[in-house]
């Protein structure tokens, strides 16, 4: 459960770092979807950065993201990185489906550590970015406070373990929930929105 503090914590760091460039920048919470009040960002008269700082249920992020893109032609999306509610990291489930030779077996060690069981959110804004993810990243013992991004690629389940003579095998197919992040960018400088994404500001 993402709480009311860490909400406050990530809108504050993602407006800090917007501050200071030619567009005036408004942080907004505002019940948009009826009974869930979402944190947004307003960048000038054009833009729009959506804080997923909680679970929208039922399809109703996509309908929070399809009323800004009605309203404003540049929107972003920025998600909070707790490791919990978001960027859950799959090894802690799913590893015994690798070295147990199941349906994950071709992944190293290494790959499982940067699997990601993603929730519908995530989902979402992968498709809509080329696979481009960006999450807010919490100060921890191993990094500093910042705007990360992630690349993700698709995750394969492999099921050639079972025998083909078998009545009910399953076929190959790609995972709706697993992606495995191959690209990483942590920003901790001031930062700009470009079209949908976020990006350094030079």
């Amino acid at each position: 459960m993402v709480t009311k503090a860490q909400k406050g914590q990530m809108l504050d760091y993602v407006v800090a770092q917007l501050e200071g460039s030619s567009e005036k920048v408004v942080p907004v919470t505002k019940s948009v979807i009826p009974g869930i009040d979402s944190n947004y960002i307003l960048i000038g008269e054009k833009g729009v950065i959506l804080m997923v700082d909680q679970i929208y249920s039922g399809g109703s992020f996509q309908d929070l993201y399809g009323k800004a893109r009605a309203a404003r032609p540049n929107v972003a999306s920025v998600v909070l990185k707790d490791g919990r509610t978001f960027f859950r990291n799959a090894a802690e489930g799913k590893d015994f489906k690798r070295s147990n030779g199941l349906s994950l077996k071709h992944y190293s060690p290494q790959e499982m550590h940067r699997m990601i069981l993603s929730r519908s959110e995530e989902i979402f804004l992968e498709g809509l970015n080329s696979g481009w993810v960006q999450y807010y990243q919490p100060d921890s013992e191993r990094l500093r406070a910042g705007v990360e991004g992630f690349h993700f690629v698709p995750v394969e389940l492999d099921y050639s373990h079972i025998d083909s003579r078998e009545k009910f095998k399953p076929q190959n197919t790609i995972s709706k929930r697993l992606h495995l992040w191959d690209k990483r960018l942590h920003f901790t400088e001031p930062l700009v929105l470009e079209g949908s994404l976020l990006k350094r500001r030079e």
